[in-house]
């Protein structure tokens, strides 16, 4: 299996035995991350006795057949998981396309330090994301969290915090709990409601940043 970084970056890779008896679907039932070189395997959803825990293989954003053929060529297998065998959107390879595209440009942005290009593309990478991504994947709540800190960033604290609950939400179930991420992340979104509420209470808004808040997140 590939290492990853708590932001699901590839650092290595290992033999994991057990893990390897899981085998892959496009919306998988569970997700794996390191602890060091240990991994966790938690699940993403409710599973009653018997259900089959499954990983993602590959990057399920993927188009079907670059998923299909990243598969084939890296574990000699062709996917027939229930996502595979449905119906693809017509829009969804381009839209696949633009995700990576995207992505790549967040993170050129913020390595030149252009914040506003940064946050600008991880908004339009959010979007698609959203839509290419299981509800409950990791990956979409990375890309909701670089989001939220984008928008800290240019001090649009109500979109932050919409997005940082979202990817709260994701990461707390894929990471645990206890993850340093995870942790951070509570922080973060401890410390933006805070100093929205205390600017509300100064002047006179009351419920309006929770409000703004829950806008943001529909928006």
């Amino acid at each position: 299996l590939t290492l990853s970084d708590e932001e699901l970056q590839p650092v290595g890779v290992g033999l994991y035995p057990a893990a390897a008896l899981a085998n892959h679907a496009c919306d998988p039932s569970a997700a794996q991350t390191f602890e060091g070189a240990t991994l966790v395997v938690r699940a993403l959803r409710a599973l009653p006795t018997g259900t089959a825990v499954t990983l993602a293989y590959v990057d399920v954003a993927q188009s079907r057949a670059a998923r299909r053929a990243a598969l084939l060529r890296a574990y000699a297998f062709e996917c027939a998981c229930e996502v595979c065998a449905a119906p693809e959107a017509a829009a969804a390879p381009a839209e696949a396309a633009a995700l990576e595209r995207r992505t790549a440009a967040v993170l050129a942005a913020i390595e030149q330090g252009a914040w506003e290009e940064a946050r600008a593309q991880a908004e339009a990478g959010c979007e698609l994301a959203t839509r290419l991504y299981p509800p409950a994947a990791p990956a979409l709540g990375v890309h909701l969290l670089r989001l939220g800190k984008l928008q800290a960033h240019a001090d649009q604290l109500p979109h932050a915090v919409a997005s940082w609950r979202r990817a709260l939400a994701i990461l707390r179930v894929s990471h645990g709990e206890a993850a340093p991420l995870v942790r951070q992340l509570q922080r973060d979104l401890d410390g933006a409601q805070a100093e929205l509420q205390g600017a509300a209470a100064s002047a006179g808004h009351g419920d309006e940043v929770e409000r703004a808040a829950i806008s943001a997140a529909e928006a």
